[in-house]
């Protein structure tokens, strides 16, 4: 028991230095920028702003990883839209200049200084604004040591950065979006990872997924999976609904299935829907994959769907509007009524409302907002709105998904 206790103590302590090392990383770091011609605070214009500069600082290693927030160079500006614009990019690249020299002389270990670029970004065509790694920037010391600091001009040495930057298209890229995210939860940044998920997904069982992730980067060493995070392959299979099963390979060899992701296009952006244990290789979704979207809590889609159909058969317009979705017209919802016969015309309507009363079909959720009732080539689709299942009939799927149609023949197993 003893010896046991002082292996967990030295254990203790080592964690508790590496801390210290990395908490005085990142003072080191703050400080640098503060003693520099651009400040320590990001600038929104010729107006300096609250926001710091570094976000975070960490020593993987050999190299020197840091976060840090880029200056809004519009007058007025309040954040940007993908890609970020050129003057920007080369604001960025100058500021990082000021700043390069000082970093690589903290330690003679420093081989390499790695930026991740952040600011604030429209996710929408409402105004509605995220942070997000907008690109990064590297130099390594070997072209450090070239540099005639005398005589080298601030564009000059912007000039010598590796550069990469987030585009739209990345965005909207499965892969891309999974490499982002697992960079973020590998690092051990949980929230900035969270932002990637789904909005609709249980933030409770993503962020547990995700400290999980982190912990196994750390035992493997964080450094050494965000050195290959690069390497690594996405292989994108699509099923369907905006859908994607994305598998990371490395050596043409996947990865085991709990590091696959299901990965969806929502919003224009590309966003994580569940962990490769929540689904198989189909895409069909498990309990555990609608307990994390949190659809087992609301009631069965059947009771909204027959309350809509029987209003549709008894030509109740203002019922089935409420249980059609909002995407669908009026004007289609109207018609749909209209075109249901009248009882006169109909003998063997009574029979019709009798068994839609008491119809049960096969549920498979599709994300977190919608579900497919019954068999294949007889599926209705209802989508999850103000609190209730609503009807989404074709019409409604061509605005809600892209490629709908693919999905409603893909779509297999049940909930």
């Amino acid at each position: 028991m003893r010896r046991a206790y002082k292996v967990l103590m030295a254990v203790l302590l080592l964690l508790c230095l590496a801390g210290t090392v990395q908490a005085g990383i990142l003072a080191e770091v703050e400080d640098i920028f503060v003693r520099s011609e651009i400040g320590g605070y990001v600038y929104a214009g010729f107006e300096q702003t609250e926001r710091p500069r570094v976000r975070s600082a960490e020593l993987n290693g050999t190299e020197l990883h840091i976060q840090f927030n880029t200056n809004l160079v519009g007058h007025g500006q309040k954040a940007y839209t993908l890609p970020v614009e050129a003057a920007a990019r080369q604001v960025t690249k100058q500021a990082m200049a000021y700043v390069i020299k000082e970093l690589f002389e903290l330690s003679p270990a420093i081989d390499k200084v790695l930026v991740e670029v952040w600011a604030p970004v429209y996710i929408d065509k409402y105004g509605n604004v995220e942070e997000h790694h907008v690109g990064s920037l590297s130099m390594a010391r070997s072209t450090y040591r070239k540099v005639n600091w005398e005589m080298a001009s601030i564009d000059i040495i912007a000039g010598l950065f590796a550069e990469t930057w987030t585009s739209v298209t990345a965005q909207r890229d499965p892969g891309e979006t999974a490499r982002q995210m697992l960079r973020l939860a590998w690092s051990g940044e949980i929230e900035e990872a969270l932002q990637y998920w789904h909005p609709a997904v249980d933030r409770n069982l993503a962020r547990v997924f995700l400290e999980a992730m982190a912990e196994a980067a750390a035992e493997q060493g964080a450094y050494v999976m965000l050195a290959i995070i690069d390497l690594v392959s996405f292989d994108v299979q699509p099923i369907g609904y905006d859908r994607f099963i994305v598998t990371p390979t490395f050596s043409g060899e996947p990865f085991d299935d709990a590091t696959r992701l299901m990965v969806q296009r929502y919003e224009g952006k590309c966003v994580m829907l569940l962990p490769g244990q929540a689904f198989d290789a189909e895409g069909i979704v498990s309990e555990e994959g609608i307990v994390f979207w949190r659809a087992a809590d609301r009631r069965d889609p059947n009771i909204d769907y027959r309350t809509g159909t029987l209003a549709m058969l008894n030509k109740d317009y203002e019922t089935l509007r409420a249980y059609t979705s909002q995407v669908v017209p009026d004007v289609f919802v109207a018609e749909s009524v209209a075109e249901v016969p009248d009882e006169e015309e109909e003998p063997l309507m009574p029979l019709i409302k009798a068994y839609a009363a008491t119809l049960k079909q096969e549920v498979t959720y599709i994300d977190p907002f919608t579900a497919v009732l019954g068999e294949k080539d007889k599926r209705t689709a209802m989508r999850w709105e103000d609190g209730m299942w609503k009807m989404l009939p074709p019409l409604g799927l061509e605005v809600v998904y892209e490629d709908y149609e693919e999905g409603l023949y893909r779509v297999g197993g049940g909930g």
